[in-house]
């Protein structure tokens, strides 16, 4: 990533993907970098790791008042919501990652935050602001398009006061801003919508050979891909496919690095499935009180399906590119998931929250769980 910016100048807005690795990333988020780089003189690296910091903590502060306006700041079950996120060890690698999924996750809380607005309010700036927020995110990284699908559940299960219509004039429009970088170089120079290099300069041949494996037996492939494991790792052959189960436990990793076990791993893998039950608990909630009209419901609804969708995504693309040597499953790549665990985590404590006397216990000894688990 580091070597993409360094090559960007007036002459070079877009990345060279025929040389660089990360080139066939859409270019804001290269840019954001460089230019606090060139305003802050400091390095491409010191730049990346200072933009992460602060679009965590901007991140933070939208959640936060994205909760205040739907009345959920000050309950038991908001505090869940908001500090479960951002205490996760994947949280602290992304708060100072070289990396531009954390500008995904900046962008998806700033959607929520315009999206809370309307329970409010109906500012006539509200669909400029959302459109701003959602082409941003496309151009950023190709995962940003997900972030179209926020708009419509809100309005589906009722937390805007906007219409239909407009919402989707709002989604439309930001796909029309973007629609010069992915179609006018991507379609045209590149041939493809969402350009990868990995299909024409880098890793070809493993690319191509973990595709026909997967071919040769996709029930296989699926099976191993789906089912849990006892293994530690990857497999360090890379001729194994990842697993679902890493991906998991890659939010509870420390953030030195990508492998799901580090130092204690046993405990950090007990941690990890003692939140996955939690998890499960949230979304049983959800479907048990599905027919519940109350704002908590309603997002959590609203965060179970969004991170739905992106885990799915996430599967498509791996399944386009199993070669593990490809790093095609990250849980950095869905960071926005973060905000579903802290929804389903309060979802499925929120019968014991409601008894006060226990909530700030509670509170607290979910702290001392998670920061066990970013030091283990």
């Amino acid at each position: 990533m580091i070597p993409v910016i360094e090559t960007l100048s007036l002459q070079q807005i877009i990345p060279d993907s025929s040389v660089l690795y990360y080139g066939y990333h859409p270019p804001l988020g290269f840019w954001t970098i460089k230019i606090i780089a060139m305003l802050a003189t400091l390095t491409s690296f010191a730049a990346s790791r200072f933009a992460a910091w602060t679009a965590m903590i901007i991140a933070f502060f939208l959640y936060r008042a994205a909760l205040k306006n739907w009345k959920l700041a000050s309950t038991p079950e908001g505090l869940v919501m908001l500090f479960i996120p951002f205490s996760l060890p994947i949280a602290h690698f992304l708060s100072v990652a070289v990396s531009l999924d954390v500008f995904i996750f900046l962008c998806a809380t700033g959607v929520l935050y315009e999206l809370s607005r309307l329970s409010v309010d109906r500012s006539q700036y509200w669909s400029m602001r959302l459109m701003l927020w959602l082409s941003a995110a496309m151009l950023i990284k190709y995962s940003g398009i997900l972030l179209l699908a926020l708009p419509l559940l809100f309005h589906v299960f009722g937390m805007t006061r906007t219409t239909i219509t407009k919402t989707l004039l709002t989604i439309c429009t930001s796909v029309l801003l973007v629609t010069p970088f992915y179609i006018g170089h991507n379609v045209m120079q590149k041939g493809s919508l969402f350009y990868n290099t990995a299909n024409d300069y880098f890793m070809i041949l493993d690319t191509k050979h973990a595709r026909k494996r997967r071919d040769s037996d996709r029930l296989s492939f699926i099976a191993s891909f789906a089912l849990p494991t006892l293994e530690k790792k990857v497999d360090t052959t890379r001729l194994l496919p990842s697993r679902l189960s890493f991906l998991w436990r890659q939010f509870w990793r420390a953030p030195e690095t990508f492998n799901p076990f580090v130092k204690n791993g046993y405990i950090s893998e007990i941690l990890s499935s003692l939140f996955f039950l939690i998890c499960f608990g949230g979304m049983w909630l959800s479907w048990t009180k599905r027919k519940e009209k109350g704002a908590m419901q309603r997002i959590a609804r609203i965060s179970l399906i969004f991170g739905v969708v992106q885990i799915l995504a996430l599967c498509f693309f791996h399944w386009q590119y199993p070669h593990p040597g490809s790093f095609s499953l990250k849980a950095v790549y869905i960071a926005p998931v973060l905000l579903t665990i802290g929804v389903l985590v309060a979802q499925s404590l929120s019968l014991l929250l409601r008894i006060k006397q226990h909530a700030p216990l509670l509170i607290a000894g979910f702290m001392v769980i998670v920061a066990t688990a970013r030091l283990l």
